[in-house]
């Protein structure tokens, strides 16, 4: 049986601050995903999912946002974020170091071998702040 190698490869500031701005802008992106993915279940229907609920996670899956999306809390989600973008958090699956071009930032890296199923621990974060808008609010790449 095989695996594939699922990462997230980013460069960013070296630092970055929990703020209310970013809350809010993660918020609204939340907002206005759920709102593409009702209106997405309300024109097509279930597609064969027994809930409205089943159905907008699948459409959630299909553009790489996590099923949970619905219920994050935005504020934790931010916040947890921040700490691990900051290695104030540690995770298995998580390494970076100082760019050699550029000393103000960070090249980080999250993710595992996997048969198919999404990694979790800082993969699952950066694939939540990437769904929320994070990465461009914080200028990364």
């Amino acid at each position: 049986m095989g695996a594939v190698l699922v990462t997230y490869t980013l460069v960013g500031p070296r630092k970055i601050e929990f703020t209310d701005e970013a809350v809010g802008i993660a918020s609204e992106t939340r907002k206005e995903l759920l709102q593409e993915a009702e209106g997405w279940v309300e024109e097509n229907g279930l597609g064969g999912c027994a809930s409205e609920e089943e159905a907008i996670q699948e459409f959630l899956v299909d553009r790489s946002v996590p099923r949970e999306l619905p219920n994050v809390n935005v504020e934790e989600a931010v916040r947890e974020f921040v700490n691990t973008w900051n290695r104030n958090k540690r995770w298995r699956n998580f390494n970076f170091r100082v760019d050699p071009n550029d000393q103000n930032r960070v090249i980080v890296v999250a993710g595992e071998r996997t048969p198919g199923d999404t990694p979790q621990g800082a993969y699952r974060v950066f694939q939540t702040a990437d769904a929320l808008g994070l990465f461009s609010h914080y200028g990364i790449n």
